[in-house]
């Protein structure tokens, strides 16, 4: 007999066999044994993150092996994966009964992340302002300052502290798929004590030199006028 697909299960062909005007009747049994369907689910994550990637099989009992390109990177019905750029893994599995599923293609999306950059301290005067700018290597995401006591939505952000105050701004790029890619800078604004000249009122006699300095706690530099 010969038949290129045969029914899932056990497949029974009858036999006759005749030689010389006697017949004899038989029969043959073949099982056939599934082709197992593979379920297999990506991730998305934004680059350095752990991706994890699962699967599953309608035939159980069996072994998943995982591939990128030629090389097997490992066993067993979950993989743990650190790409950088979005990367498609293989995945095949073998039943007990040594039946291989075609070849699974899982991908995991890998998103940049973005990077703050152009931070740098300030130093002001009581009642100054200061313009914090935050540059970032990806644009369209969003910006979020906080002093620990108000939060702002703005970049550039203008500030006028009464005291010296630590600023952290967190930048968000939402690439869909449930990812959010983030990063973090601070920026410290050191506001400075004015000094204070001291009430100066002298009587002298005319003629008689003198010398005198105001009393100021923080700067050693007077203009006089």
């Amino acid at each position: 007999v010969s038949q290129s697909r045969y029914n899932v299960g056990d497949n029974v062909f009858a036999l006759n066999y005749q030689l010389n005007g006697c017949s004899v009747d038989d029969s043959i049994s073949v099982f056939v044994n599934p082709i197992p369907l593979v379920n297999a689910s990506g991730d998305a994550i934004c680059a350095g993150d752990t991706a994890q990637l699962t699967a599953s099989a309608n035939v159980t009992g069996g072994s998943f092996e995982w591939y990128l390109g030629s090389t097997q990177v490992g066993t067993g019905d979950t993989l743990f994966v650190t790409p950088t750029d979005t990367t498609i893994c293989q995945l095949t599995y073998t039943s007990p009964a040594q039946c291989v599923n075609d070849t699974t293609q899982v991908t995991v999306y890998s998103f940049q992340v973005p990077v703050i950059s152009g931070l740098s301290n300030q130093a002001i005067c009581p009642n100054d302002t200061v313009n914090l700018v935050a540059n970032v290597s990806i644009l369209g995401g969003n910006f979020f300052w906080t002093d620990q006591v108000s939060n702002f939505v703005s970049n550039p952000l203008t500030v006028s502290p009464d005291d010296t105050t630590l600023y952290t701004v967190q930048y968000n790029v939402n690439y869909g798929f449930g990812v959010t890619c983030s990063d973090t800078g601070q920026v410290l604004v050191s506001v400075f004590a004015a000094p204070i000249i001291q009430n100066m009122n002298f009587t002298i006699c005319s003629g008689v030199q003198f010398d005198f300095a105001p009393d100021s706690t923080l700067a050693d530099y007077r203009d006089w006028e």
